[in-house]
């Protein structure tokens, strides 16, 4: 009787007649490796710090692709591309912060092999370096709506309009893309070019009067301060995680050699 309990399922025949049999359960023998484990603070601060960089990683790499495919259409008229620059060593350091995590949690997981100790220090401390800069860029580069630098030089992407296809098709995209026309407003288009790009107009033709009148500036400034935004306050972040993680790693390389 007991061989057809074992073998019986839960909507098996000896279930019904034995329903009391259900409610028993077997575990498993616990695997070796997860027996007796002491959880050392150590271990435990190396597990939280690579679930924060496996996050924090993800999430910055993410985003650094969200920001750069904002700032990259700008680029030619904006001609912001050390922002881009900060971008793409976010981006690096995000994706380094993925082999810091699996290191961090192979040592959180190995109380006898820490060769991979000084690599992963040389990528914390490399990761730490490349934010710095990186936050360095963006601090000084900044973009706000009433910002005249900016203003200045969409003013003098302007006249290249119609001589450079890259600039050309920038603007367009911009004028369809967020509403707007020129850089303050539409009137400084009739005042370079005697008209208005058919791009500012609501039908490509403005014979009745619908068109686009308010500037570009303001809207692009916006537009690249809630990526510059989201940038410092993600990486910020990652710079604190890999902080932490230095020292954790440095403590422990210190206290095994």
């Amino acid at each position: 009787m007991n061989a057809i309990l074992e073998g019986a399922s839960y909507d098996s025949v000896a279930s019904v007649i034995f329903p009391r049999n259900i409610y028993q359960r077997r575990t498993a023998p616990l695997r070796g490796a997860e027996c007796n484990r002491e959880v050392t603070p150590v271990s435990f601060f190396l597990c939280l710090i690579s679930v924060m960089l496996l996050s924090t990683g993800i999430g910055v790499t993410a985003a650094m692709l969200w920001g750069l495919a904002v700032k990259i259409p700008y680029a030619p008229i904006t001609r912001a591309y050390l922002t881009i620059v900060s971008d793409v060593l976010n981006f690096g350091a995000g994706l380094l912060s993925i082999p810091c995590f699996w290191i961090t949690y192979t040592l959180h997981g190995s109380n006898t092999s820490k060769a991979f100790l000084p690599l992963v220090i040389a990528l914390f401390g490399l990761c730490i370096v490349i934010l710095l800069v990186s936050e360095g860029i963006n601090y000084a580069y900044k973009f706000e709506p009433e910002s005249q630098t900016l203003n200045r030089t969409l003013l003098q992407s302007m006249p290249l309009y119609t001589r450079n296809m890259q600039v050309f098709k920038t603007w367009n995209m911009i004028h369809k893309h967020l509403s707007c026309c020129g850089s303050t407003s539409y009137k400084e288009w009739v005042g370079l070019l005697k008209t208005i790009p058919k791009s500012c107009c609501l039908q490509n033709s403005c014979d009745d009067g619908k068109m686009y009148t308010q500037g570009c500036a303001h809207k692009i400034a916006l537009d690249m301060m809630r990526s510059r935004s989201l940038s410092l306050g993600l990486t910020g972040i990652l710079t604190l995680v890999h902080i932490a993680g230095l020292c954790i790693t440095f403590v422990i390389y210190i206290a095994s050699s």
